[in-house]
């Protein structure tokens, strides 16, 4: 995630935009709560590599 993100000058913003597209759409979807918040930890789990804060 790191390498494809790089240099990109990705803020929070960003990455909280991308994120609520994805929970819309799955709610959008009727895809399951619980399941959608899993989804959420997965995707939060990467933040830091996206944002360039963490190398892998």
């Amino acid at each position: 995630m790191y390498e494809a993100h790089k240099g990109m000058n990705l803020k929070d913003a960003h990455f909280d935009a991308v994120a609520g597209h994805f929970v819309s759409t799955l709610q959008e979807l009727g895809v399951d709560q619980a399941l959608i918040d899993e989804a959420v930890a997965v995707v939060e789990s990467t933040r830091g590599q996206v944002l360039g804060a963490e190398q892998p």
